[in-house]
């Protein structure tokens, strides 16, 4: 999953936002600013000119958009920065200073519309920037349709292990990339598969565990083109697998990093997240992106999550073991050459 740039890679997946009302001919970029609130623990949104967005019914604290009907707007993907705004509004990009880096954990955005097919069972389409900032894409020739409906803010979580004084103006700045008015992108679906799906809740304790998520099949045939993984400290490695063989290993990278996360249970101890002697990465877990040579599988094809953790800690910790699975339907008479695992796939 290396389209990423080289800085920030870890996990899982980023967020949308809206475009403009006007249709364009080419390309074009859209910027949204989600304010990092470290004293009320808010995550509000904000267009170009720092307006704050709509107050969202779903998540107390976060903004919700509504996106105009009858204009399919394509979203190619986002670079992401943490910056700062100054009292003279001057922007500065901090994002290359480990302290302003760690300060977003995860930032989950869902898209809802009648226009798209229910198919993720969690009812959202999940799109995420996690702790290690996420520029993100997609495989070529894909992007992500989106035709009226909502966008908002479902859930985020700011860390400030660094101590970044709070009277400071911060933001995690999204440029947003899009087209519209064309077909020449394939759609495609987002399903979150993991150790506990549509939850981010796993508590792993001391020692070293092997834990295999629920099942889940697409129920139509499909081709997997992307996986977008996310793991707490301490990970050893993250499987995708279908019908149980392995499809695809994520090892995280780590590099000296120290920050902290919290244990299972509101106000528990907090826990290093540092491992060896390193930490979670710069160049991480990477997403899977094989695209169109991705594997095909038939509708009650079983894809799961495996997950081999260590923990040193006397603490638990908890939150790991996520897998976004970007998928294409196909005709199921296309799939006569399902996936078939590598004899040497199951060390």
């Amino acid at each position: 999953m290396s389209f990423f740039r080289p800085r920030y890679r870890n996990l899982l997946l980023l967020a949308a936002v809206l475009a403009p009302a006007l249709a364009h001919a080419a390309p074009y970029t859209t910027t949204r600013y989600i304010r990092i609130d470290l004293k009320t623990d808010t995550g509000y949104s904000y267009d170009e000119n720092f307006n704050r967005l709509p107050d969202s019914p779903q998540r107390p604290g976060a903004s919700q958009e509504t996106l105009p009907e009858g204009v399919t707007r394509w979203f190619l993907g986002a670079d992401v920065d943490v910056i700062k705004r100054h009292p003279d509004g001057r922007l500065e990009v901090v994002s290359h200073k480990p302290a302003y880096s760690q300060l977003p954990h995860h930032y989950i955005f869902t898209y809802q519309t009648s226009s798209r097919p229910a198919k993720d069972e969690c009812g959202i389409l999940p799109l995420a920037v996690g702790r290690d900032l996420l520029d993100l894409r997609f495989p070529a020739g894909y992007a992500f349709a989106m035709k009226g409906g909502t966008l908002g803010g479902l859930d985020f979580h700011w860390t400030n292990s660094a101590n970044v004084p709070e009277t400071e103006e911060l933001y995690v700045r999204f440029n947003m990339h899009w087209d519209e008015g064309t077909t020449r992108y394939r759609d495609f679906n987002i399903t979150w598969v993991g150790l506990n799906p549509c939850r981010e809740e796993v508590v792993i304790p001391t020692g070293t565990h092997v834990v295999n998520g629920p099942k889940h099949t697409l129920g139509e045939a499909a081709r997997i083109i992307e996986v977008a993984p996310h793991v707490m400290d301490h990970a050893d490695y993250l499987d995708v697998r279908i019908n149980n063989h392995k499809a695809y290993r994520f090892e995280p990278t780590y590099a000296s990093n120290p920050a902290a996360h919290y244990g299972a249970g509101e106000g528990a101890p907090t826990v290093p997240l540092h491992v060896h002697p390193k930490h979670i990465p710069q160049n991480g877990a990477p997403i899977w992106m094989p695209g169109i040579y991705g594997p095909k599988v038939a509708g009650d094809d079983v894809i799961t999550a495996r997950l081999s953790v260590t923990n040193p800690h006397k603490q638990p910790i908890e939150n790991s073991g996520i897998l976004l699975v970007f998928w294409e339907p196909l005709n199921a008479d296309v799939i006569t050459d399902k996936f078939s695992p590598d004899p040497d796939s199951e060390q």
